[in-house]
């Protein structure tokens, strides 16, 4: 997902958008080793925090756009969309469950938001950042009573698909089946539970 979010971006950004793309990229690498945030303080803190960086970032666009001519006003103005864009892409792919399917909302609907955020956010339409194979594991244990390398003949370690509730690893059963293991995030009930009450708030 990171190279698809940054490759499909323009190459002419400007500083300030160039480091939001190395942000991104930062924070896509890490999200794989990170457990799904749960609880409605700590998600509704991280939501919190992405908006008002958003924001400020339009803020500082505005002020800068006081001192520009038309032309750099709308460079601004798009630079700070697709800053914004980046911001909410990984926001949503860290908290992953009901934001991920708000962002996959902007992206069906562009008419609802600038073109930067519905070319962006689409990324979260096709794939999501994968939970590392160690949290994998934990999980089908307590789910199936044991290591996947002693439940199943073969396991492959990376997902061949991931979204924003669960991924799907493909597998061999020790009768020679071949199987799709769909692993839901750890807590994914809870945190949507949360996300509606933050979103009601």
């Amino acid at each position: 997902m990171k190279d698809d979010a940054l490759h499909a971006l323009p190459a002419e950004l400007g500083a300030p958008a160039a480091g939001a793309r190395e942000e991104l990229a930062r924070l896509l690498a890490d999200i794989e080793t990170r457990a799904l945030p749960v609880g409605r303080l700590h998600r509704g803190w991280i939501l919190g925090s992405t908006n008002a960086r958003v924001a400020a970032g339009y803020l500082a666009a505005w002020v800068r756009g006081g001192f520009a001519d038309t032309e750099g006003r709308e460079r601004l103005r798009n630079e700070a969309h697709l800053l914004a864009a980046l911001r909410l892409l990984g926001m949503m792919a860290y908290l992953r469950g009901t934001v991920a399917k708000v962002g996959q909302l902007l992206a069906s609907w562009p008419t609802l938001a600038p073109d930067a955020f519905a070319d962006t956010l689409a990324a979260l339409q096709f794939e999501a950042p994968p939970m590392h194979f160690s949290l994998v594991r934990e999980t089908l244990r307590g789910e199936l009573g044991g290591d996947p390398a002693e439940v199943f003949a073969e396991f492959d370690q990376r997902p061949f698909a991931a979204a924003s509730l669960g991924q799907v690893h493909r597998a061999r059963l020790r009768t020679g089946e071949e199987v799709a293991v769909k692993v839901q995030y750890p807590g994914i009930a809870r945190t949507i539970r949360d996300d509606v009450r933050n979103l009601k708030a």
